[in-house]
């Protein structure tokens, strides 16, 4: 999970880190959210073993946002996509 939380580090735009307080591991949240113009972009990493369940609950917060675009890797599909930019 860390080599795809690195390439997020390195985005050349503003961004902001999500943290994790008292949220339990299986409870999705954004990576990082892009301020990207003209809209921001929520980055989700999909840990490899996280099931179905966490899948529909990161489609949920992605529905309760329609404001931000949303951003998917997971871990489990190999080589991480490229960022937007």
């Amino acid at each position: 999970m860390r080599r795809w939380s690195m390439p997020v580090a390195r985005v050349n735009t503003r961004s902001l880190k999500g943290l994790r307080y008292n949220l339990p591991a299986n409870r999705p949240t954004a990576t990082a959210i892009l301020q990207h113009q003209p809209r921001p972009v929520a980055v989700y990493l999909i840990p490899s073993s996280m099931d179905s369940a966490f899948d529909a609950a990161v489609d949920e917060l992605i529905a309760l946002r329609p404001e931000i675009d949303a951003w998917m890797g997971r871990v489990a599909d190999g080589e991480m996509p490229l960022l937007p930019q």
